[in-house]
């Protein structure tokens, strides 16, 4: 019990620092159009083909970009 008791009082002495808030955007600049879908997963239809979206990840937070 000790031991507990001096774990909260460290706690309450030192709390942790407050999380910074972050906020996280993709930035579309460009589409591939008509990529066949078994070219992008193993078994993929064959036949089939999708608008690939070719994206940025732009993350700001804690006083970081």
């Amino acid at each position: 019990m000790p031991l507990l008791l001096a774990a909260l009082v460290v706690a309450a002495l030192f709390p942790p620092p407050p999380s910074p808030n972050y906020s996280i955007q993709a930035i579309h600049y460009a589409t591939a159009p008509n990529i066949p879908v078994d070219e992008l997963v193993v078994g993929g239809p064959q036949n089939q083909k999708v608008d690939l979206a070719m994206v940025v990840w732009l993350i700001r937070g804690g006083g970081h970009t």
